[in-house]
């Protein structure tokens, strides 16, 4: 996966939501081979299904 298909990151005190090709996600779901392991404030720490770690970043992360 490419930081190209992620374009945003909601956060509240509860919960995050990342937006990744068009469709939400929260942790624990499945993005293609992929399992939304932690949604950060501006990255998303994915795991494959054998054990493999990818974290992947918004390109223009204002900090706002």
């Amino acid at each position: 996966m490419s930081n190209g298909n992620m374009t945003g990151i909601i956060s509240s005190a509860d919960s995050s939501i990342v937006i990744i090709g068009g469709e939400t996600f929260r942790e624990g779901e499945t993005v293609g081979n992929m399992k939304i392991e932690k949604i950060l404030r501006n990255s998303v720490v994915l795991r494959s299904k054998s054990g493999g770690r990818e974290e992947i970043f918004l390109e223009k992360y204002s900090g706002k």
